[in-house]
């Protein structure tokens, strides 16, 4: 029994983990669809602090970045 807790232990660990990166990066789009590009590029930074490795996070941030960017320099008008 003890065996498979010490398995188990990490893995639920990995989804708390997962869990709060995921809530950072719901709360970074919805900053992001409001047009509120420096609100997600601080919440997607904290998402690339806090998981490094996950290549979706560095994207996310870099795509806010480059959005408001754009943004201000008005090539997102139709």
């Amino acid at each position: 029994m003890f065996r498979v807790l010490g398995r188990v232990a990490p893995l639920l660990a990995l989804s708390v983990s997962l869990g709060a990166q995921e809530a950072i990066v719901s709360r970074g789009f919805e900053h992001f669809y409001n047009l509120e590009y420096d609100q997600a590029v601080a919440e997607f930074s904290r998402a690339v602090a806090e998981h490094p490795n996950l290549p979706s996070v560095h994207n996310h941030l870099a795509q806010a970045i480059l959005y408001r960017a754009m943004f201000r320099a008005g090539a997102l008008e139709s």
